[in-house]
């Protein structure tokens, strides 16, 4: 199915779509879209802020840090921790 003129929110549902549309649009997640893949290198500090909160996979090297800078939630979907 092809959809066209449709937008849709990250963060709501248009329940005036049809069932097939909605379930679509539920399934664009803000993860899917917006997250990005960092390697934190030995020495180096990464800052995690409100504008950059939302991560793929984040390797934090040895000697690598995390400072959470956020009150709102932070999303990692794979972390990896070297050793």
């Amino acid at each position: 199915m092809m959809l066209q003129n449709q937008s849709f929110s990250l963060w709501k549902v248009n329940f005036s779509l049809d069932t097939e549309q909605r379930s679509l649009a539920l399934f664009k997640s803000k993860e899917n879209i917006m997250a990005k893949d960092i390697t934190v290198l030995p020495g180096e500090i990464y800052i995690v802020t409100d504008q950059d909160r939302d991560f793929g996979t984040v390797t934090i090297q040895l000697g690598g840090q995390l400072k959470i800078s956020t009150a709102a939630q932070v999303t990692i979907q794979k972390l990896i921790k070297e050793t």
